[in-house]
């Protein structure tokens, strides 16, 4: 149902009000979003280093389980060639399985070392990895009261922004054609706001002083004006500090 006014200056102070509670939610919606986006990055970091870590691990782990085995064959190789100097007694021979021994010492010493670095290594990691993956745990459990409580807050926005859309569109359809576009045109160009109160003679828009006359003629029409200075439509109302 479309509303009457007494003038076309009271319909363009309802459209300006009705324009003004619109930005307002939508910049709501706006920071409720981005704190959700801020909340979705931080988990996605934190899954992403959970994963990096995991991945670290699995390496760490692979390493592991290939130096044991090659520990243990080097250690096979040591304990074969002690039993063939047991059961050999030409010299010539014994140095060749000597020296072999040797050489699988020498690198059982290596692989040894090399196992040792990579079990501090997986010990580090291992801490690291349940540490991400608590403060994993921590920030996807404790925002989901708050999580749900902005979505619902956003689901309400909406509703809000939507019946003031139609209530915008009703107050649109009644206005002359060329005021409805001189509107969307201040509005866009002065920051949402294409009317500006008048107090104590001062426009509210670009806060400079209106001449003497327009204020004059300001409370005593209700007819469209603009501001000299920032061309806002002028709105004046009755107030007890003015006289």
């Amino acid at each position: 149902m479309e509303e009457t006014f007494e003038s076309e200056m009271d319909r363009l102070a309802a459209l300006q009000a009705v324009d003004r509670v619109i930005a307002e939610h939508e910049q709501r919606a706006r920071v409720l979003k981005g704190e959700a986006d801020e909340i979705d990055a931080e988990l996605r970091g934190r899954q992403e280093a959970v994963d990096q870590l995991g991945a670290e691990v699995a390496e760490l782990e692979r390493q592991r389980i290939d130096l044991e085995e090659r520990i243990r064959v080097e250690g096979q190789k040591i304990k074969g060639g002690r039993m063939r100097m047991a059961r050999i007694r030409n010299e010539r021979e014994q140095l060749a399985i000597q020296h072999e021994i040797n050489v699988a010492k020498e690198a059982n010493e290596h692989l040894e070392d090399e196992f040792l670095a990579v079990l501090e290594k997986l010990q580090d990691l291992n801490a690291k990895l349940a540490a991400a993956r608590t403060g994993l745990q921590e920030a996807t459990g404790h925002p989901t009261g708050d999580a749900d409580a902005r979505q619902a807050r956003l689901e309400e926005i909406a509703k809000e922004v939507a019946a003031q859309r139609r209530r915008r569109e009703v107050l649109m359809r009644g206005m002359d054609a060329d005021l409805r576009a001189k509107y969307e045109q201040i509005l866009s160009r002065r920051g949402g706001m294409a009317v500006a109160e008048v107090r104590n003679g001062t426009c509210q828009g670009c806060h400079m002083h209106v001449p003497p006359q327009l204020f004059n003629e300001l409370q005593k029409f209700r007819d469209v004006r603009q501001c000299p200075n920032c061309h806002r439509f002028l709105y004046w109302r009755s107030n007890p500090e003015e006289s």
